[in-house]
């Protein structure tokens, strides 16, 4: 079996923090509305950075398996 890498494992765990608290505020109703835009930016945005750098650098792995 092989384990997951070291970055994949850090990044998961900051997703569902975020993403623990991302449900929380808006299940207060406590959020604003741009935190819909703040929060599918940064995810969208790590997962684009991400395939660039394999595409660019040729780097096998990345957060898709």
């Amino acid at each position: 079996m092989k384990l997951p890498d070291h970055t994949k494992v850090w990044s998961n765990i900051a997703y569902l923090a975020a993403s623990i608290c991302f449900v929380k505020a808006n299940w207060a109703s406590t959020a604003p509305s741009e935190i819909w835009v703040i929060y599918l930016s940064i995810v969208g945005l790590h997962v684009t950075a991400d395939k660039f750098v394999q595409l660019r650098y040729g780097q096998s792995g990345g957060s898709n398996p």
